[in-house]
């Protein structure tokens, strides 16, 4: 028996997290990837329930995610490329949206990027004290 609300398949995605935070220097390498699990599931009997596939976008291009669809459940390993930006905060947001695009089947994760600029060489010159014959 499956449930149906106003059309819709009742499905439910969720996430582990809604908030994640990287930190990276400019000119350096990028920060660590970071795990996050994601499921999705629908009712097909009491107490039953069956895969479904989640599809998984990003709203930055320094902000990628791997895969791009999960079924059932799974870890994403999501990535900042922080290369090409300077100092700086930065937002982004990873979309997760049920396959049947079902009214509150859909989680999101807000990103946050800060990239400090790099550190600069101490270029005062040393000076050695005269010595006294």
């Amino acid at each position: 028996m499956v449930d149906l609300a106003a059309g819709y398949l009742l499905t439910d995605v969720s996430v582990e997290t809604h908030d994640l935070t990287f930190q990276a220097v400019a000119e350096d390498d990028d920060p660590p990837s970071q795990l996050v699990r994601v499921s999705c599931t629908y009712p097909v009997e009491p107490d039953i329930d069956e895969d479904c596939d989640v599809t998984i976008t990003t709203n930055q291009t320094w902000l990628t995610v791997s895969p791009t669809t999960v079924t059932g459940a799974d870890r994403i390993m999501v990535n900042v490329d922080s290369s090409p930006l300077e100092a700086g905060t930065y937002e982004g947001n990873i979309h997760f949206q049920c396959e049947w695009d079902a009214p509150d089947d859909e989680e999101d994760i807000a990103v946050h990027l800060t990239v400090t600029a790099p550190a600069t060489p101490d270029t005062t010159p040393t000076t050695v004290p005269a010595t006294t014959p």
